[in-house]
């Protein structure tokens, strides 16, 4: 889908929006790692976890300043978790995925928002397996209002995406005897917001059966304990982007076979 007649345009504003997605991402990692230890997201600014040094400008550059640093502190020579680069990465194909895939600016900037939240909520549940209620609440009730006022989608479809998502893994909660949190119950609100009743449902499977085959690929090569909890925000946001990549064609396919329709 092209939006731009000038090539050169496109080519600029596609790396305009992948670099400011990685800078956007990689502020995000940082909060979802400091409010797990209940730190200030402002102060203290960037730094080293290990010496505690203040970090330059040019270590603070997405995705080059690691590779240039080779994944170290240049005082202390500790060691960078890639996690800050993967998700670095991450924030910027998403911004241009989103960028070249959504038809309208006001669909743009709701899942450039949407991504924002996934990837935060990842980081939280990857850092400390929690979803926190400080981001998992005021999310629902901003993407909510987008519903309202911008009508990317029937309030309607909002609210039955709202009760599915949080229902159904409330009741998984329920089955599993809390083994999975009710903090992805309160993210799938803003889930269901966006993507609606059947796209919600489509996210949670697609994110069951990657969870599935990579949890079962780590127990079989050693890397993950019988009973061990993983957490498994990165795979319902894998599930997410699914639902955007392949979901209304699958999902329209399966309705067409049930006779029923999606609207």
């Amino acid at each position: 889908m092209v939006f731009v007649d000038s090539p050169l345009f496109a080519v600029f504003l596609s790396i305009y929006v992948f670099v400011a997605g990685a800078f956007f991402g990689s502020f995000l990692n940082v909060v979802g790692m400091r409010i797990p230890r209940g730190e200030s997201i402002i102060f203290p600014g960037s730094h080293c976890d290990l010496c505690k040094r203040p970090l330059m400008f040019y270590e603070l550059i997405p995705i080059l300043s690691y590779g240039f640093l080779r994944g170290t502190c240049r005082t202390c020579g500790g060691r960078v978790s890639a996690k800050h680069v993967v998700f670095e990465t991450l924030a910027g194909v998403l911004a241009l995925y989103t960028l070249w895939h959504e038809p309208t600016w006001t669909l743009r900037s709701e899942w450039w928002l949407f991504w924002g939240l996934l990837l935060v909520t990842s980081s939280t549940d990857l850092e400390a397996m929690i979803v926190p209620n400080v981001i998992s609440y005021p999310s629902a009730a901003l993407f909510l209002l987008i519903c309202v006022v911008l009508h990317p989608r029937s309030i309607s479809d909002a609210l039955l995406g709202m009760a599915v998502g949080f229902l159904l893994i409330t009741g998984i909660h329920l089955l599993s005897k809390g083994k999975m949190g009710l903090g992805d119950a309160k993210l799938y609100l803003s889930i269901g917001i966006v993507l609606g009743p059947y796209g919600t449902l489509f996210s949670l499977i697609a994110a069951s059966m990657l969870g599935t085959l990579i949890g079962y690929s780590l127990r079989f090569s050693g890397r993950l304990k019988p009973r061990q909890a993983i957490p498994f925000v990165p795979f319902i946001a894998g599930g997410v982007f699914l639902t955007s990549l392949v979901g209304s064609p699958v999902i329209d396919w399966y309705l067409h076979l049930l006779h029923v329709s999606p609207q």
